[in-house]
């Protein structure tokens, strides 16, 4: 919405720019009349003087038209009002919004030709001005404010300027009013932020006031930027919820735990405003990751034990509407299971202290069910070299030594020790088997220390010629050259068809090949090579859909990689490209 003061002067008209804001002290106050005169305008516009007319476009349905100052109170009130704030257009004919505020609590009464009702909203007796009724309580008030909040947006910016306003040259009694105030502004943020219109005025006011309650004020600022940035939440909060937010002060926190492979817990400690991708960036941070760029190649699963399948979450959703639809949904018996999904910055670099421990079972526990699939052992000819014989054997040792066994491993158990695509090949016999597993274990792997054990089978492993593929069974591919059933590997390299039973390649396709990737139900359609004249390859794929989106993983993470190095470059070079220069982003390949 567009508009405009003008102050009557003389017989003229001065128009007054409502961009020049520089002060927000006077706020909501009847001496905010002073500000406006002399032109230094503040959030008071929204709520103009009785000293100017303001003139607007025909109002909308949508259109907010600001009352005159006149029929308002000016800041704090310890007494009811009875108009709202802000009230919408004429042509909202079908409702329209009367209210009172007692202390902090509004009552919001929607009138309809169709029917009448009273709604109590509660911008409330939070801060404690007021008593409560009988058998209320903060929690069922806060949850009606969001609960309503939620149902008509039309009262957001009402709410927000009514909970300003009772910040505003507090007089209030409680010596905690101010304080739960500005908690209660802080939890409305996580949920909602105000209009367009509103939020220049917003913001500056909580920049006026972040000296006095800087703590607050900032966490305001926090949730304001967070919903900015994701949408805020889109569930509605439930009385649990709501109740830990009331009694866990301003920070309102959770401690929630999530599963590392091994079934380790790692407790983190989130908000309502907490996302995946916050979850995932904490959970690097506690387990001391040496590189920093690895973050992203990180994911969240939600995984139930019962019929419920697992879900792979988006980094931006919202962690507590995850909890709360598993609340809805009845599902108790999940858990929340992070994993390493992506395999870009590859060898990885381990630092062997009791910081990284943590790390290193993470990536060891993760990665042991992968050998003994025998997923990324390529056995050539059907046939295993004496290289490859030594390495799995030297794995086989150190896994040994991991798991804390006393003594050598018999026959029985080295069968155990072993990828199960290898015990298929006849080449080698079960005794030569356990005589080179025992021969690593005398050389070295027997005097190391378990964490010494887990490093070094980590160091190894990563020396597989198809480490870091992921791996999905194609039932078949519509090309003669390529045997079917056959597995597609996805890797950082692009994308591979492998042997089901050797693995080994039977074509590739690099991304930089890729002209785009999508998927039709269980099936998977690549086209690749000329734009012009490109081949097409179509493959039935179970999960063709987590197919999909790892390999956009992959191109959007090589994107930003290229565009990171780009810039580094350009730095060094002291070279500035011009704004207007823009870069392919590789994920619009994948459709």
């Amino acid at each position: 919405m567009h508009f405009f003061f003008v102050f009557k002067k003389k017989n003229h008209y001065e128009k007054v720019s409502p961009h020049l804001i520089s002060n927000t002290s006077d706020l909501l106050k009847s001496s905010s009349q002073c500000s406006f005169m002399s032109c230094s305008q503040t959030f008071s516009e929204l709520i103009p003087s009785t000293s100017f007319d303001m003139h607007t476009p025909k109002p909308t349905q949508n259109d907010v038209i600001f009352p005159n100052l006149s029929t308002l109170p000016g800041g704090y009130s310890m007494h009811p009002i009875q108009s709202p704030l802000l009230r919408h257009g004429p042509n909202d004919i079908n409702r329209t919004v009367r209210q009172a505020f007692i202390g902090k609590f509004i009552v919001v009464i929607f009138e309809s030709e169709k029917n009448h009702s009273d709604i109590l909203l509660a911008i409330m007796r939070f801060m404690g001005d007021h008593a409560m009724s009988r058998g209320q309580t903060d929690v069922d008030c806060l949850y009606y404010l969001l609960k309503h909040m939620n149902k008509n947006r039309a009262l957001i910016d009402e709410i927000m300027c009514q909970i300003i306003k009772q910040l505003t040259d507090n007089k209030s009694a409680k010596q905690d009013s101010m304080q739960l105030g500005w908690k209660l502004l802080a939890i409305v943020l996580n949920y909602f932020i105000p209009s367009e219109n509103l939020r220049p005025y917003f913001i500056k006011y909580l920049n006026d006031n972040i000296i006095q309650n800087e703590k607050l004020v900032q966490l305001c600022l926090n949730h304001y930027e967070q919903t900015l940035k994701y949408g805020g939440r889109k569930n509605m909060p439930s009385k649990v919820e709501i109740d830990l937010l009331a009694a866990s002060g301003r920070h309102g926190g959770k401690r929630q735990i999530f599963l590392l492979p091994g079934g380790v817990p790692l407790t983190l400690k989130t908000t309502p405003s907490t996302v995946i991708a916050d979850c995932l960036n904490l959970a690097c941070e506690q387990l001391h990751m040496s590189n920093s760029l690895e973050y992203d190649e990180y994911s969240i699963f939600i995984i139930s034990t019962s019929e419920n399948p697992s879900r792979l979450l988006n980094p931006s959703e919202y962690l507590f509407d995850i909890l709360s639809e598993c609340v809805e949904s009845k599902m108790t018996d999940y858990y929340l299971i992070i994993k390493r999904m992506l395999w870009f910055n590859i060898p990885m670099t381990f630092d062997n202290n009791d910081n990284s421990e943590m790390f290193i079972d993470f990536m060891y526990h993760q990665l042991v069910p992968e050998l003994f699939e025998g997923t990324m052992i390529a056995i050539k000819d059907n046939h295993i070299s004496d290289d490859l014989m030594r390495q799995l054997a030297l794995m086989a040792a150190l896994y040994y030594r991991a798991s804390n066994k006393i003594g050598l491993p018999s026959m029985r158990e080295v069968k155990h020790l072993l990828p199960a695509t290898v015990l298929k090949s006849k080449n080698i016999r079960p005794q030569v088997w356990t005589t080179t597993v025992h021969e690593e274990l005398y050389s070295s792997v027997e005097a190391m220390t378990i964490m010494e054990a887990k490093l070094k089978f980590l160091t190894v492993i990563q020396t597989s010629s198809l480490f870091g593929v992921t791996f999905f069974p194609a039932q078949s591919v519509d090309d003669a050259s390529i045997r079917s059933p056959c597995i597609i590997g996805i890797s950082k390299n692009g994308i591979l068809f492998l042997d089901t039973d050797t693995r080994e390649t039977l074509f590739s396709i690099p991304y930089n090949d890729v002209v785009s990737i999508r998927r039709r139900q269980n099936a998977i359609d690549v086209k690749y090579g000329s734009l012009n004249q490109p081949r097409h390859i179509q493959c039935q794929v179970d999960r063709a859909q987590d197919l999909v989106a790892l390999a956009g993983r992959y191109l959007s993470f090589i994107g930003r990689s290229l565009a990171s190095a780009l810039e580094r470059k350009t730095d060094s070079q002291q070279f500035h490209r011009p704004g207007s220069t823009s870069c392919n982003d590789p994920i619009s390949t994948i459709l």
